[in-house]
């Protein structure tokens, strides 16, 4: 009878248990964006990379009391909205995502409700959990000078957000720790525009999400983290080579794990 065959194998056990899974960094991929004065349809090339891990995020900026998006498509492929809002005035801020989106070249198209004024931007990024890829979002509207929201993150993760906002002469600036993607605004009627822009900021514990605009506008802001991939280490299965010992021996030796 080998009295030390449970103790080596429960041995092996916690030797492989102790490979802890590690997170992968959320990278971006490619931006672009578009506009559109007076239509339902803004339709634009994008390019996805084919790094692995892939998310697609669609961000849409428009105005009109009873407008909204309809759909958004990447090379034919439907998107999900994940979040929207929109203010009093009413101005709408829209974001839409696509796990694992096509490599290469392909068109991004979103459809409103009805003939309209929007802008809109693609984004895509990798390193992203492909099964809960966004967290809860964060949303604000109203009007004023500055636009902002909390997001609750960690240091993997990136949060991206949208920000529509209306008014004559109107200019907006994205925080000073934010990447701005797209800055845009088309004309409305009588000097008064809409605007739209595209931002995302490193994931902390407690990311702010703020926009600096040059006077009072109407506005409506959304946020959400995109969340890093669980990555598993590969490990390789040690070769043990076990002589059964006699009646009261011990057996020890060294039995290495590699975790890559």
């Amino acid at each position: 009878m080998l009295k030390n065959k449970n103790n080596i194998w429960a041995l092996l056990g916690l030797l492989l248990l102790s490979a802890n899974a590690s997170h992968a960094v959320v990278v971006e991929d490619a931006s672009s964006s578009t506009s559109v004065t007076n239509g339902q349809t803004l339709s634009w090339a994008h390019t996805t990379g084919s790094a692995a891990e892939r998310l697609l995020i669609v961000s849409v900026s428009q105005v009109g009391r009873d407008n909204s998006v309809s759909s958004v498509t990447y090379g034919g492929a439907d998107l999900t909205q994940w979040a929207t809002e929109s203010s009093a005035f009413p101005v709408h801020a829209d974001i839409w995502f696509l796990v694992a989106p096509p490599t290469g070249d392909a068109t991004v198209e979103v459809t409103l409700a009805e003939s309209g004024w929007a802008v809109a931007g693609a984004t895509t990024w990798s390193g992203v959990d492909q099964t809960d890829p966004l967290g809860p979002a964060s949303v604000a509207n109203g009007t004023g000078a500055t636009a902002s929201v909390n997001v609750a993150s960690t240091a993997d993760n990136i949060v991206v957000d949208v920000l529509a906002w209306a008014g004559t002469g109107a200019t907006g600036t994205a925080g000073g720790a934010q990447t701005e993607y797209w800055n845009d605004g088309v004309l409305v009627r009588n000097g008064g525009s809409v605007y739209g822009g595209g931002s995302s900021e490193p994931g902390a514990a407690d990311v702010a999400m703020s926009w600096d605009m040059s006077n009072q506008f109407t506005y409506a802001l959304v946020a959400a983290d995109i969340q890093a991939a669980s990555t598993t280490p590969d490990v390789t299965p040690p070769t043990v080579d076990i002589t059964a010992p006699t009646e009261g021996e011990i057996v020890s030796g060294t039995i290495a794990v590699d975790a890559d």
